[in-house]
């Protein structure tokens, strides 16, 4: 009987040239994206709009204030980019 090493090893040898296979530069990049946006300053807000310009290949810090005021205004009609939410609200006085 072959072990759970030996299984995994055959396995990953016999996707290793396979084209679906992912080669890990993406994830080393979405991660490199994340540390860059949590030590970027500014509102959460602003931090997820750095993360997804730079998804598209836009320096967000390039980008002029008006440039960002505009996509700040943008990002705010977005539901799922909503800082606050009703869950997030719980429990906390409503003004």
């Amino acid at each position: 009987m072959m072990s759970w090493r030996a299984i995994l090893k055959q396995i990953k040898a016999a996707h290793g040239t396979d084209k679906t296979t992912s080669d890990g530069a993406a994830v080393e990049q979405a991660r490199k994206q994340l540390e860059n946006a949590q030590k970027f300053e500014g509102s959460p807000l602003e931090k997820k709009m750095n993360v997804l310009m730079g998804q598209i290949g836009i320096d967000y810090s390039k980008l002029t204030k008006e440039e960002q005021m505009t996509l700040l205004r943008v990002f705010n009609k977005s539901s799922m980019l909503k800082h606050r939410t009703k869950a997030g609200m719980r429990g906390k006085y409503r003004r």
